[in-house]
């Protein structure tokens, strides 16, 4: 697959229920096998490039991605 997208590929429906459950099961497997990971968070986006990798590592950890 090349790319996977959570909010396109975890169904939201009720009635699919099952298939959203089996899909944020492979999660970590889709998480582990990929080559790079894109997280789109609004704090992490608002980030300098020039801030220091004290700020980046609390940041990141705030985000709750860490």
């Amino acid at each position: 697959m090349p790319f996977w997208m959570d909010t396109l590929c975890v169904l939201v429906k009720p009635e699919l229920d099952a298939f959203r459950k089996t899909s944020i099961i492979n999660m970590r497997h889709i998480y582990e096998q990929a080559g790079t990971v894109l997280v789109l968070d609004a704090a992490l986006q608002s980030m300098a490039l020039s801030s220091s990798l004290v700020d980046k590592c609390v940041t990141l950890y705030q985000s709750g991605l860490g």
